[in-house]
């Protein structure tokens, strides 16, 4: 059996590697290379699920990269998933074999004493790609403390994670805006703290925690 923990960079060659030796392949679909690939490219700000409904014209790599997905969707033997957001989107968009595919959630942790904040900070901590919308955000905040002075925005940028677990025991609160999010450990950390979060509803935790935290729609620039 071989395991591969993405779809393109490492389960392309996995797949076809396997399908040569005759062995099972398990590929698990973390994130979305194809659309991030695009995003970035383009700057176009579209969701995750937009992007697969629009279908918008793609550069020669980011083709090569949807052939590539297409191959490994069709020829693993067992598709994981972390949401069934995501799984919808791409069962759609790819055509998947519901009986070759599951779910297994990403580990939510234990709960962990958190501290009382010392003043009303929000975090936002993560890769700076143009899909985490952290340029808007700033916008946003910068409004926002006009009527509020007590509010303070943290922007932490691949960041060590033990150094974020400190950051996030000592929060407010955690923001994300991001256009979309398939299932982001970052809130969960936030949650084992007990801390409250604003995240994005383009995200495959909306159904599971929409009653504990405060989740809204993006909105695009241009």
């Amino acid at each position: 059996m071989v395991i591969a923990l993405d779809t393109f960079s490492v389960g392309f060659p996995a797949v076809v590697a396997a399908k040569i030796l005759g062995k099972k392949t398990i590929v698990r679909v973390g994130g979305d290379f194809l659309w991030e690939a695009y995003i970035e490219r383009t700057g176009n700000r579209m969701t995750l699920k937009e992007f697969y409904e629009k279908k918008p014209i793609l550069s020669a790599k980011e083709k090569m990269i949807y052939t590539a997905t297409k191959f490994v969707v069709k020829k693993c033997s067992s598709l994981v998933f972390s949401t069934d957001w995501q799984k919808d989107i791409w069962r759609k968009a790819y055509g998947i074999n519901s009986d070759r595919s599951l779910i297994i959630e990403n580990f939510y942790g234990e709960k962990t004493p958190g501290s009382e904040p010392k003043e009303k900070n929000f975090i936002w901590a993560g890769r700076p790609l143009i899909l985490k919308n952290v340029d808007m955000l700033e916008s946003a905040f910068n409004e926002a403390v006009k009527g509020n002075k007590d509010i303070k925005l943290e922007i932490y940028k691949n960041l060590p994670y033990q150094i974020l677990q400190d950051k996030l025991r000592t929060c407010y609160a955690v923001i994300l805006p991001s256009i979309s999010e398939v299932s982001p450990n970052f809130i969960l950390d936030a949650l084992a703290f007990g801390k409250p979060f604003i995240c994005t509803k383009e995200t495959g935790f909306y159904e599971k925690l929409n009653d504990i935290g405060i989740f809204y729609r993006s909105v695009r620039q241009g």
